[in-house]
C-alpha cells in the first residue's frame, strides 16, 4: 500500500521543549498510521538580540538541532520568505497545521499569520488543522476576520486544542471545531528519548517559563516543607536553588519524569507532569495567559492544582496532597481516542 503524503507546518524550529516535542509526538503519531510524514521548512523570524544572547542562543540552537536531528522526521527544502513557499509549496496528499499556538498572531506575525492558514497552498490542496491554539480567549483576528474566515472554510477539517478555540471559531468564523488533546497526550512511552530508567532524584522540579523572583521564596518553602531539592533550569543564580544553566529536551523531560514534585506555568511541562503521574501545581506567571492549562486540568477533573494567587501556598495545603489520577485516566483514555479517530477520518485510514 503506498504510504500518504503528510506535511506538518507549525513551530518546527524553535528553541523551546514544548514546541519540539509537540512536533515529535504528532510525527510519530501520524508515522505510526503508515503515513510518510514531513515537517514544512518555514520558520518564525528571529527576534533580535545582545551580543551575550546571541552566544546564549547558540548554545540553544545547537542543543535543539541535535534533538530534531535525531527524532525528528525529513524537513522540506527550506523556504527562505513567504513568496518561496507560495511559488513552489511542497507536495503532499494531506497538510496539518498544528499543535500549539500556530493560530495567535502576536507569534506568527514573526512570519505572517495567514500563513498558518495554508493561504499559500492551492484551493484543490486537502488540509486540517491538529490542536491549533489561539492562545487567548477572545478572537485576536479583528481586522483580517473577513480573510481568517475565508482560509478557514478551505479546510477539510478543523480541530483545536481549548474550548475558548471552539467559541472563536464559531462566534468569529461560523466554524465548528472538534476539540483534541495535544499530540504529546497522545503517546504514553517516551523511552525512545529518554530511555526505561526511571530514578526518584529527591528533587522538586520548578520550570517557569517566566521567572519571577517572588515565586521563588515560594517554591523554596515547598521544596524545604516535602524535604527535596528545589532544582530548575536558569542562566542565573537563584538562592536555595539547584541550577541547571542548559539542558536538552531529553534531559528536560528526565528532570519531569524523576522529579518528585512539579512546580510550573508550561502547558507542556503541565502535560509531560500528566503522563509521567506526577504530583504538581501549576503557578502561572500571568493569570490571563492560562486558558490552555485551565481547559486540560478541567478537561481531566485536575483543576484543584491550580493556584492563581501564589501566596495561598502558605495557607492552602492542598498541594501536599497526592494526586489520584483514577478519574483523569478514564478521562483521557476517551480523549485519545476522539483525537485519534479525528486523524485517521482525515486520513481515510
Amino acid at each position: 500500500m503506498k504510504l500518504k503524503k503528510v506535511s506538518i507546518l507549525t513551530f518546527s524550529k524553535e528553541n523551546s521543549y514544548g514546541a519540539n516535542m509537540q512536533c515529535y509526538a504528532l510525527s510519530k503519531i501520524l508515522q505510526k498510521m503508515s503515513c510518510d510524514v514531513s515537517i514544512i521548512d518555514a520558520q518564525l523570524n528571529k527576534p533580535k538580540y545582545s551580543f551575550p544572547g546571541n552566544i546564549l542562543q547558540y548554545i540553544n540552537v545547537v542543543i535543539n538541532t541535535i534533538f530534531r536531528s535525531k527524532y525528528l522526521p525529513r524537513f522540506t527544502k527550506k523556504y527562505r520568505n513567504i513568496e518561496d513557499l507560495k511559488q513552489n509549496p511542497p507536495k503532499a496528499d494531506l497538510y496539518i497545521v498544528g499543535s500549539d499556538q500556530v493560530w495567535n498572531p502576536a507569534i506568527t506575525k514573526r512570519l505572517s499569520p495567514e500563513t498558518y492558514f495554508f493561504d499559500f497552498l492551492p484551493k484543490t490542496s486537502k488540509f486540517i488543522s491538529y490542536a491549533a491554539s489561539f492562545g487567548v480567549v477572545g478572537s485576536p483576528f479583528v481586522e483580517n476576520r473577513l480573510k481568517i474566515k475565508e482560509l478557514l472554510d478551505r479546510f477539510q477539517d478543523v480541530s483545536v486544542r481549548e474550548q475558548s478555540g471552539v467559541d472563536i471559531c464559531k462566534n468569529s468564523f461560523d466554524i465548528n471545531a472538534t476539540i483534541v488533546l495535544d499530540p504529546t497526550l497522545l503517546i504514553d512511552d517516551y523511552s525512545e528519548i529518554i530511555g526505561d530508567r526511571k530514578e526518584q532524584n529527591n528533587k522538586l522540579f520548578y520550570f517557569s517559563l517566566m521567572h519571577k523572583p517572588e515565586n521563588h521564596k515560594i517554591v523554596k518553602y515547598m521544596s524545604d516543607e516535602l524535604g527535596l531539592v528545589a532544582t530548575t533550569i536558569s542562566r542565573k543564580p537563584i538562592h536555595g536553588f539547584k541550577i541547571i544553566r542548559f539542558s536538552s529536551v531529553s534531559r528536560w523531560l528526565k528532570e519531569i519524569r524523576n522529579a518528585n514534585f512539579i512546580v510550573t506555568d508550561s502547558f507542556h511541562c503541565l502535560s509531560f507532569s500528566i503522563i509521567f503521574r506526577k504530583n504538581f501545581i501549576i503557578l502561572p506567571a500571568h493569570v490571563d495567559r492560562i486558558t490552555r492549562l485551565v481547559n486540560l486540568l478541567n478537561m481531566l477533573r485536575l483543576s484543584d492544582r491550580i493556584y492563581l494567587n501564589p501566596n495561598d501556598i502558605y495557607t492552602d495545603n492542598r498541594w501536599k496532597t497526592n494526586i489520584d489520577y483514577t478519574g483523569a485516566e478514564i478521562v483521557l483514555e476517551k480523549e485519545k481516542e476522539k483525537s485519534l479517530s479525528f486523524l485517521r477520518k482525515n486520513l481515510q485510514l
